[in-house]
């Protein structure tokens, strides 16, 4: 879904911005915006500089909500998206017969990207996820690896879960910040979006 932010304006009256404007925007955690208005006195630049208050004060309409726009998407909550790293099939599963035991082995053919040890794995039947997780065991001929590229084949194991069959997808995934930006747009003002 998309994020939804919306100003609160704590306060709002006409002429230059005062100590107590700064003040108010330094208790509540806000800025102070002023449109078209005289140069702050300095004993007022001094109390926001002094009490990290950020001051926005333009004579161009647009270009304080342009940086009204950069600001929300700065204090933007950051989204956390998974990223598909690589994607194998399962072709057949390999009974692998030991001197006390067998192990199941899914026998797999990466088509996209690589599958990694080192990444979150996810295993679907038919869209569904059976399984989420990671790789106990990833080896190609007979070795142990840490990651199968496209095009290759490989034998998976997944710790405990062995309820693997032919033809379930296995998705390794990544899990990545996204930080919202502030975009310009045609004839004035800012959209936040994502890249």
């Amino acid at each position: 879904g998309s994020i939804r932010m919306k100003i609160n304006v704590v306060y709002a009256s006409v002429g230059p911005y005062t100590t107590s404007d700064v003040a108010l925007a330094h208790a509540t955690g806000g800025v102070v915006c002023a449109f078209n208005v005289k140069a702050a006195s300095p004993e007022v630049d001094s109390l926001s500089r002094e009490r990290g208050v950020k001051v926005m004060s333009h004579r161009v309409i647009y270009h304080l909500l342009d940086e009204i726009g950069e600001l929300m998407a700065e204090r933007a909550p950051v989204v956390m998206e998974e990223e598909v790293l690589g994607e194998a099939e399962i072709l057949q599963v390999i009974e692998v017969k030991r001197s006390r035991n067998s192990l199941s082995v899914a026998g797999c053919k990466v088509h996209s990207g690589r599958v990694s040890k080192d990444e979150k794995v996810r295993v679907e039947r038919n869209g569904e996820v059976v399984y989420e997780g990671s790789f106990s065991s990833l080896r190609r001929h007979e070795l142990d690896v840490d990651a199968v590229g496209k095009g290759n084949d490989c034998g998976a194991m997944f710790g405990e879960w062995k309820d693997y069959q032919a033809g379930d997808v296995v998705k390794c995934v990544h899990t990545v910040p996204r930080k919202l930006q502030a975009r310009a747009v045609e004839g004035g003002g800012m959209r936040i979006e994502d890249d």
